[in-house]
């Protein structure tokens, strides 16, 4: 069937290029348009549902780039966040390790009182400030945790809230060292 069609097809094509400019006018108007073959296939109210499904699924669409494109910004800064605050658990946790060895290190007999209590004052300067930034940390935290909905985010800053526990239980023992350092020292 297939190769009678093309047959065809190529017998018509032939016909028509051998006809002149003129005769193909002759021909064209010989030949009306023919309807039936279009209306059989088409139902009025169908264009128009399909239409208007292109037209919802097209909304639909957009809504859904809309809210992707939006998740991902919130997840991106929850990263940078949460980037943020592992780093400056990190640098404190360092800063920690740094005081507690300097309050581990002997007295140095060669060194005059006052140069060692100066020394110790100094450590004892950054001992505050560490805390002040766990203080400051847990603030920022807790702050987030109470404006953010409870998801898997926040669940990760429960477990940062959980660290900085630790990390200021292990800062009190800290000061307790320099504080009896620095009786030692006095």
């Amino acid at each position: 069937p297939m190769a009678n069609t093309d047959a065809s097809v190529n017998q018509d094509i032939a016909y028509y290029q051998a006809l002149s400019a003129e005769q193909l006018q002759t021909e064209a108007a010989k030949i009306q348009p023919s309807t039936s073959a279009t209306q059989e296939f088409y139902e009025p109210g169908l264009e128009s549902a399909a239409s208007a499904k292109l037209d919802d699924l097209q909304r639909s669409w957009e809504t859904l780039k809309t809210v992707i494109s939006e998740k991902q910004r919130t997840l991106y800064e929850a990263l940078e966040r949460q980037q943020k605050y592992q780093d400056t658990l990190q640098s404190i946790s360092t800063k920690m390790e740094t005081a507690e060895i300097k309050l581990n290190e002997s007295l140095e007999p060669a060194k005059s009182p006052e140069t060692q209590m100066a020394e110790h004052q100094a450590l004892m300067d950054e001992i505050l400030m560490l805390q002040e930034e766990i203080t400051e940390l847990q603030t920022s935290l807790a702050q987030e945790l109470v404006s953010e909905p409870l998801d898997a985010e926040a669940a990760d800053q429960l477990a940062l809230q959980s660290t900085l526990t630790v990390l200021a239980e292990r800062m009190a023992t800290i000061r307790m060292k320099a504080s009896g350092k620095r009786q030692l020292l006095e």
